[in-house]
């Protein structure tokens, strides 16, 4: 095999949904490298519905159908899709043994740890946590191992999700959707983000919704729950626990822009090209630096300092700015 011209190429990314929204570039410049190529995503049940709006990706394979089972079966599950190339974005063990087993010939990740060592055929020392770059721009930095250098910038990424969601017909959103200019607010993360106050986000409705903006306030059930009578609720379109996935990403694409603390749902929304304005502590790891969301209208807000209390310190006004000029260019 000819590694410029694979006919099947593997993208392993085994968690979550921010994460795999920001490794969609890399299938985008992998098939705009080698056009002819099928590209196979290998990811979690519950980011299916997210690899499945993206264009450049060709078939899905559920890593949690053999997660708990046998070796014979993981490796059967990646030699079943005739890969000859592997990209190991998350070098989850399980799956690069599974990888070497069935014998993909290019296998490519880092080697930093042992399992990855003795398994990779291109093996990648750099490290994500010091690198000082975005995570979208290291996952594109693998192709470096096919002798691709080009750096990437944040216009190149957000040419490369091709990402496209799909039309509202029916169900709990649409109270929000009839309305000419709606934006949507994510308050919670599963714990995965540094958030902004519950009463900010109050403050923010309060503030915004007298101005010709529907809002909505998206969420799981228990982020409803959590989030009990802390938000004036009779000032918005109550979509905590109402959405599956794939509902939740259609209803994004069909807001005009969303509010989040850096989340999937963030990364949804930059990817659907929409306003996304991610808030952020300024802390390493988790400084906008590496995970801002990247998009034709995306930006953000970092508090000046991390947080003692766990919440972060930016002003609703600077908030309820950015939203009215979003309405204002509508």
């Amino acid at each position: 095999m000819q590694e410029n011209s694979p006919k099947h190429i593997l993208i392993s990314r085994t968690d979550g949904i921010g994460d795999v929204i920001l490794t969609l570039p890399l299938a985008g410049a992998l098939k705009a490298h080698f056009p002819d190529c099928q590209i196979s995503f290998l990811g979690r049940s519950y980011t299916k519905d997210v690899v499945a709006c993206c264009s450049h990706i060709d078939h899905f394979l559920n890593w949690d159908e053999v997660a708990e089972g046998s070796l014979f079966d993981q490796m059967k599950l990646l030699k079943s899709t005739g890969a000859e190339m592997i990209f190991h974005v998350f070098p989850r063990k399980q799956v690069v043994v599974a990888a070497a087993a069935a014998k993909i010939s290019v296998r490519i990740g880092t080697a930093r740890r042992m399992h990855a060592f003795f398994r990779m055929t291109h093996k990648l020392w750099y490290s994500r946590k010091d690198s000082g770059l975005h995570e979208a721009q290291l996952n594109l930095k693998m192709l470096e191992a096919l002798k691709f250098n080009e750096p990437y910038s944040d216009e190149q990424i957000a040419d490369l999700y091709g990402f496209t969601t799909k039309p509202i017909m029916n169900g709990a959103a649409l109270e929000l959707l009839q309305n000419p200019f709606k934006v949507m607010l994510h308050p919670m993360s599963h714990g995965s983000a540094v958030e902004w106050p519950l009463s900010r986000y109050a403050q923010l409705i309060e503030e915004v919704s007298p101005q010709g903006i529907a809002i909505g306030v998206s969420g799981t059930e228990r982020e409803r729950n959590a989030i009990g009578n802390q938000l004036p609720w009779d000032k918005v379109v109550d979509l905590g626990g109402k959405l599956n996935l794939d509902q939740l990403i259609r209803t994004i694409g069909a807001c005009n822009g969303l509010v989040a603390a850096s989340t999937g749902p963030l990364h949804i929304a930059s990817a659907a090209g929409i306003h996304a304005l991610g808030l952020y502590s300024p802390k390493r790891p988790i400084h906008p630096l590496r995970w801002k969301p990247i998009g034709k209208q995306a930006e953000y807000l970092a508090s000046a300092e991390h947080p003692e209390d766990g919440k972060l310190e930016i002003q609703v006004e600077d908030v309820a700015e950015r939203i009215r000029e979003w309405k204002a260019s509508f």
